[in-house]
This record gives C-alpha cells, sequence and structure tokens, in this order.
C-alpha cells in the first residue's frame, strides 16, 4: 500500500505531490486497520484505533491543505474498523502504541452469496431491519429511486471489538460493534465457527468473551468447560477469578458514575452486591472504602441532628425560637451531596473555646453561604438566612415591579449584607421555582411563552434517578429528527422506566424543545427555533438545579441541522453541541468562528447523502484553526440514529464545560441576523435594517460584535448598531478603580461604576444562569 509517510519522503513536483497525497488518502481509506492505538487527547477524551496522520478529512479537501511542495499531516485519523475519528493533531497529548489487537480471537464464517448487484453508493436510512437470525443472516430494506429493495446480510467474520456484515446480494460490507450483537446468537455464531470438542477452540471462545467484555458470558462458557472437560477445571477455575476481578473493576466503575451523578442509592445497592469475597485485596479494600464513605455521611447527618438540638437548648428562648423554622428547612434540606456544609460545625464539637451560639452560627451561615464562608456570629447568621428568603422571593417575582423595589430595599437594609455575602449564596440557592419531580424515565411537558408576537411553545423533560434540588446537574437539549416526536428522542437519550438509558445512567437532566412544527420535514434556518431553545434552557434553569457551564445541544437529522445553525449562532449557551446526520448550512460559512471554546462532537455515516463532503470544507477550517473538534465518521453507513456512540459522547460530555467568564475577557462574534445580538456581556442595540437585508447570504460576510476588557480597566464595545449594553463583573473589571467605557472606538464614560444587588438579581432572574453573574450594566 502507498502510504503517506512513503509519499512525504519522495522529491515530487507540485503537481505530483497532490495528486499523490490524494491516492494514498483514498487508499488508505479503504484499507483495514493492522494495529490498535490509544490517542490521548488534551481534553482527557480517549479514543482507541488505527492511529495515523493525515492531510485532509476528505479527499475533496486535501487539494485545500497541500500548498505546493509543502505538506503537512494535520490531523490524526484513528480507525477502529466501525468508524473513524478525525482530530486536530495539535489537540492530542499522546499517541500509545498498542498490540492488543494483534492478540485478539477471531472467527470467520462463510455464506452462499446470491448475487454481486452493485451497493447502494448512498443509504438514507433503513425502512425496515430484521434481526440476525441464529446463522448470522438478516434482511434489511432500502428505499432507493422510490423503491423497497431487500438486501440480504450475513456476518462473515467476528472480533471482540466488531464483526463484519457483508452484503450476500449486493457489494456492500461494513462492521457493527460486537457488544449490539444479541449474545445468544454471537454464542450460536462461535459454536458454528469452532470445533467444540478441541478443549483449545473452546478456551478461546472464553477469552474471546472476555476480550470483548461480555464477562456474564465468559462466565457461562467457563462452566460448559468445567461441565464438558473435566480436565480443564483448574484452568477454569483459574480464568473465572480473573472474570471475577474484570466484573468487580467494571461494578466499581459502574459505582463510580453513579457517585458523580449523585445517585448515591443506586451506588451503595451496586457497591454491596459486588462479590468481593472473590476479587483481589486492592478491589475488596475499595468496596469497603466506598461503603465505609457512604456510612460515615449518613452518621454525619444524624450527628447532625443531635448537635442541633442540643445546641438550641442552651442558647437564649428567644434565639431558639428563630432557628425552629431554621433548623427544620436545613434538615429538609440536608443530603449526602450538602453535608459538607456543615464540616466546620460537625468540627466544632470538639472545640471547647467556642459557645453554643457560635457552634450554631457555624452551621446556619455554612448553611447559606458554604463551609468556606462559615461565621461565628449567630444573629448575622440569622440575618443571611432572612436575606436567602428575600432573593429566592425576588427571583420568584417576575410580574410586579413595585414589589421588586419593595424586596431591594429590605434585602440592603440588613446589617452585614452586601453584594459579596448574596454572590456567595446564590450557587446553593434552591430553584426559586420548584418543577416537579418525576420517577425515573417518566417525561413531562411544560408551557413556555417565547415573545410576545409568537404563540407559547413547549419543551417535554426527563429527570435523572435521585434527582435532588440540592445539587447541580448537567443539561443535555435534544432537538428531534424529521418524523419523530419530542418524546421519541428524550427516550433514546434516556431510556424510559423500564430500561434506563444513558442521560439517566450518567445524571443528566434532558429536555425536548419543540422547535419546529410537528408536519416539519427540513429545519431550513429558521431563527424562530434559537429562541425556542433559549427560552426552554432559561426556564428549565429557574425549576432545576442546572449547572450552566455544563449544557449540551444534542440533534439528530433536521435537529442536527439546528444544531449546527444554534450552536455557532449561540456559542457562549453551551459547553458542547453533539450534531448527529446534521448538515452544515451555509450560515456555518460565516459562523464558524463565532464560538472558538466551544467542543463539538459530529457523527455521521460517509453513505450518507453527500454530508461528509457538504461539512468537510467547515469542519476542516475550524480543525485547523483548533477548534476543539471531533469528527466521527461511521464506514459504508448512511442516514441512521447511531446509537452505538451514546457511551462515548457522554464520556466525551463529562470532560466539556463552558469557559469561565474570566477567560472570555476578549471576543469576537459575528451576525446576519438582527435576532443574534448578544454575545457574552455585550448586547447590541440599535442594529440598521441595511445591514440585515432578507436573503441573508447575499453578504460577503457577518458584521462583528466584539468585546475587550483590558486590565487597566479599559472595556472597549463594538457592534454594528446605534447603542450598547455592557454587562460587568468582577471577572472584567475592578470595581474600586474608574472603569473607562470605549464604544465603536470612541471615548465614553469614565468613572466609577457602582455594584447592584437589583441588576444582579434581574439578570439572573431572567437566564437562571448563576455561573455567569453581572454585578451591574452601563447604556451607551
Amino acid at each position: 500500500m502507498l502510504t503517506l509517510q512513503n509519499v512525504q519522503k519522495k522529491h515530487l513536483t507540485a503537481f505530483g505531490l497532490r495528486q499523490l497525497t490524494l491516492l494514498s488518502v483514498c487508499l488508505f481509506l479503504m484499507s483495514q486497520p493492522a494495529a490498535a492505538d490509544e490517542v490521548l487527547l488534551k481534553d482527557g477524551t480517549l479514543l482507541d484505533g488505527t492511529a495515523v496522520k493525515v492531510p485532509g478529512l476528505t479527499a475533496s479537501v486535501v487539494n485545500r491543505n497541500v500548498k505546493g511542495n509543502v505538506r503537512i499531516d494535520q490531523f490524526w485519523m484513528i480507525d477502529d474498523d466501525v468508524r473513524r475519528y478525525f482530530v486536530n493533531r495539535l489537540l492530542v497529548e499522546d499517541v500509545l502504541e498498542s498490540d492488543d489487537l494483534a492478540r485478539q480471537i477471531t472467527f470467520d464464517l462463510k455464506h452462499q452469496r446470491t448475487s454481486r448487484k452493485a451497493g447502494p453508493s448512498t443509504v438514507g436510512g433503513f425502512s425496515q431491519i430484521e434481526p440476525f437470525d441464529q446463522f448470522g443472516r438478516r434482511t434489511v430494506f432500502l428505499t432507493v429511486n422510490q423503491e423497497r429493495t431487500p438486501i440480504i446480510q450475513g456476518i462473515t467474520e467476528l472480533r471482540p471489538n466488531s464483526f463484519k456484515v457483508d452484503s450476500l446480494t449486493h457489494q456492500w460490507e461494513y462492521y457493527l460493534d460486537t457488544y449490539t450483537l444479541q449474545p445468544e446468537i454471537l454464542l450460536s455464531l462461535i459454536e458454528q465457527a469452532s470445533n467444540r470438542s478441541d478443549p483449545n477452540e473452546r478456551k478461546a471462545a472464553v477469552v474471546f468473551f472476555v476480550q470483548a467484555k461480555m464477562l456474564k458470558q465468559a462466565e457461562a462458557e467457563l462452566d460448559r468447560i468445567s461441565e464438558e472437560f473435566p480436565e480443564l477445571k483448574d484452568w477454569a477455575e483459574d480464568y473465572r477469578s480473573q472474570i471475577y476481578e474484570a466484573r468487580a473493576r467494571e461494578s466499581f466503575h459502574e459505582i463510580d458514575s453513579r457517585r458523580k451523578a449523585g445517585q448515591h442509592q443506586l451506588a451503595i445497592t451496586f457497591a454491596k452486591a459486588t462479590p468481593v469475597d472473590k476479587v483481589s485485596g486492592t478491589l475488596y479494600r475499595t468496596s469497603r472504602e466506598i461503603l465505609a464513605e457512604y456510612e460515615e455521611a449518613l452518621q454525619k447527618r444524624d450527628e447532625v441532628v443531635l448537635m442541633l438540638d442540643m445546641l438550641q437548648a442552651k442558647i437564649d428562648e428567644k434565639q431558639a425560637d428563630k432557628l425552629r423554622s431554621l433548623r427544620a428547612k436545613l434538615l429538609a434540606e440536608l443530603t449526602i451531596d450538602t453535608i459538607d456544609r456543615l464540616n466546620p460545625f460537625l468540627r466544632s464539637k470538639v472545640d471547647d473555646s467556642l459557645s453554643p451560639d457560635q457552634k450554631l452560627a457555624l452551621a446556619y451561615s455554612g448553611w447559606v453561604l458554604g463551609e468556606a464562608n462559615a461565621i461565628l456570629d449567630l444573629n448575622e447568621a440569622i440575618l443571611l438566612w432572612k436575606a436567602r428568603f428575600l432573593t429566592l422571593e425576588f427571583l420568584r417575582n417576575a410580574e410586579d415591579p413595585l414589589h421588586d423595589d419593595e424586596l431591594i430595599e429590605q434585602l440592603t437594609g440588613l446589617e452585614f449584607i452586601g453584594m459579596e455575602r448574596i454572590v456567595q449564596m446564590i450557587p446553593l440557592l434552591p430553584p426559586p421555582l420548584m418543577g416537579p419531580f418525576l420517577p425515573p424515565g417518566q417525561i413531562d411537558q411544560r408551557v413556555v411563552p417565547v415573545s410576545a408576537d409568537e404563540a407559547p411553545t413547549s419543551y417535554s423533560i426527563m429527570l435523572p434517578p435521585g434527582y435532588s434540588p440540592h445539587r447541580e446537574y448537567p443539561l443535555l437539549v435534544v432537538l428531534r429528527a424529521s418524523g419523530r416526536t419530542e418524546n421519541e428522542t428524550l427516550n433514546w437519550w434516556g431510556g424510559n422506566q423500564q430500561k434506563q438509558g444513558w442521560s439517566q445512567r450518567r445524571g443528566y437532566i434532558v429536555i425536548a424543545p419543540k422547535y419546529c412544527d410537528e408536519i416539519a420535514t427540513s429545519y431550513g434556518g429558521n431563527t424562530t427555533a434559537h429562541e425556542v431553545v433559549t427560552k426552554s434552557i432559561q426556564d428549565v434553569r429557574k425549576r432545576y438545579r442546572i449547572d450552566s457551564d455544563r449544557v449540551y445541544l444534542a440533534g439528530h437529522g433536521m435537529g442536527g441541522d439546528a444544531c449546527l445553525d444554534i450552536g455557532m449562532s449561540r456559542p457562549d449557551w453551551f459547553a458542547g453541541v453533539i450534531p448527529i446526520t446534521g448538515v452544515c448550512g451555509r450560515i456555518c460559512n460565516y459562523y464558524w468562528e463565532n464560538g472558538p471554546d466551544l467542543s463539538w462532537y459530529l457523527v455521521n455515516g460517509d453513505r450518507d447523502r453527500t454530508t461528509l463532503d457538504t461539512n468537510a470544507n467547515v469542519l476542516n477550517t475550524m480543525m485547523k484553526h483548533r477548534q476543539n473538534v471531533i469528527l466521527c465518521v461511521y464506514k459504508s453507513r448512511g442516514y441512521e440514529s447511531y446509537y452505538e456512540e451514546q457511551e462515548k459522547i457522554f464520556a466525551w460530555m463529562q470532560l466539556q464545560q463552558r469557559p469561565p467568564l474570566s477567560e472570555v475577557k476578549e471576543f469576537e462574534a459575528g451576525t446576519m441576523r438582527r435576532s443574534e445580538s448578544s454575545f457574552n456581556w455585550i448586547d447590541a442595540k440599535g442594529l440598521r435594517d441595511d445591514l440585515f437585508p432578507a436573503d441573508i447570504y447575499s453578504q460577503r460576510k457577518a458584521k462583528p460584535i466584539f468585546g475587550k476588557a483590558t486590565p487597566g480597566n479599559v472595556v472597549y464595545a463594538q457592534v454594528p448598531g446605534s447603542g450598547v449594553t455592557v454587562w460587568l463583573a468582577p471577572e472584567l473589571v475592578d470595581f474600586d478603580e474608574r472603569i473607562q467605557i470605549r464604544f465603536n472606538m470612541k471615548r465614553g464614560r469614565n468613572e466609577f461604576i457602582q455594584p447592584s444587588i437589583k441588576t444582579m438579581l434581574t439578570r439572573l432572574r431572567e437566564t437562571g444562569d448563576r455561573k455567569r453573574l453581572y454585578w451591574a450594566k452601563v447604556e451607551l
């Protein structure tokens, strides 16, 4: 095979270099991997497969990246048989070579071919898929030229990680992940492909199941070997201990995931069910430590109740009366996730130098402000609870401006309460508007007003198991494909009440906004969808504890098209965007620079219409500019849901966060639509009509909105309009010094700007975003 490395070493003309580079890429893309690697990205993502450097994402864009005699392989391509991942080489931390693939057990199967018709050049989705039978055959139905075409397929090769599917009637083959095959079918195929009377081949079957991480099946095969081959009983028992160890490691991984998701009861259940008596001492100790940590948390809770009762019996009766309602609320909110707020209080148990009043102050102030900000003055702690109540009242009040002023007057009139204290308590507040608690897998729907001239819309929502309003949760916003409902889309990501999906297992709140009409078959760049998505996010942030730095947008088909548009148009709303079978619209050619810190995970099939070629130009440019993009391309497959990719997508999302405000002190974003006038901490006003014609594509480029806050307290705002609102926070400026604001390169205000609790809380009430708190705003 002509490799990229060989081409690079030859002395060629510019024309010859480009032609041979194109040929080498095509030859490589048709080849199968022969070794396995682990590619570790700088964000912690791990990709497995054969890794090689390539100069472009597709053959069609290679010539754009090869200039004259200079060629740079800017991308890593990681091929695992089923799919290929593409990433910028500068985002790769390390590439670890492995010979695991060479040691893998494989089984070959033969089928009778009935025809060799040309296979489908594009696959627009299966109209029907029959399951594989015991011989590894099935029939799938495609719609080709408006005709329903049956294609008979057979499994011709089994590997622990993948199996090969070959058409018996057409020229079409590809690989699927082994875990997607029913275990009983897999065992039937192994039995047909091996000599079951040969002890060595029976051992190979066990090793195959272990390599495939199908440990339950490996154990069952060991049972059969022990019974049928008594001479292998010792070998089977020795191998069984290794399987127990592997199962325990899998169990501990799931326990750790459930703990991180706040599903503590499930984690305890898994920990107790782990067969620790049959594993190594290390895993046994790990299991005991997990259970001990939970037992300690429960003991802490009991200790808190006892200490509060004992101490409150020792203080002045009037003070004790004030604490009774606070005690009830504290205990109602006390969970494993919130117990750490009381660490200073619990430590005070053995400190005889502190009075009962001071110890109680540590409890009640720590609960409102967090353990790092606990204080020793009980009167001040009681005032903090009053400030907490007034803050929540303000955030709930959206209809009565006069009541706003009354609440702010009471809040600012409290002694010891200022902006810093309010900022400290906001992350620990319960949701101002409590949403309904839903059983795992159950779906609820909420109506949301969009704007004065638009009819209300709605979103469907699913909560994870063990949801608590007193811990933060990541939010996944999913947009449906054509022909699917919002509820079906939620079920795809989260499962149902009978079977938990990945969003439930990993502790995500999931919403499906009704971003288009029920009969819609394409996205079409409808900007009303943008407002529906953002209004839905704002609404759910007010009713549930959402981590605003971990909001993700995902969609299939036309929902993927919308993801690409909305993600590039509103990059400061999301930590990551996951378009599946989505197509980059023309707007992406103008907007790709808007979110340099936004992470992308795109999934397509290389026979899905012209999707890959359509997307390649934009993605190639984004990746060359070091944007955090992973492109996943399933080989010889078309328009599908790609359920197999979910586990990897959730693992990737766990590593992505929206950057803190301190890291967006300087930004530039382009806009071609009047509705897109706000980015990060700048809102543009008075955008001229002539800047936004009806046909946005008649413009040569997007109009920039630019913001920059320098260390010298100089703020620059540049917008294509007559005015601007600048939102300010301590991460951007120093409020103790004069702040100079320059608007459209003209010198503007230069003065001391006072933080305002009302401004901050009004903005928070509107957005529900607790991670970006703005202390002041300036109108120019």
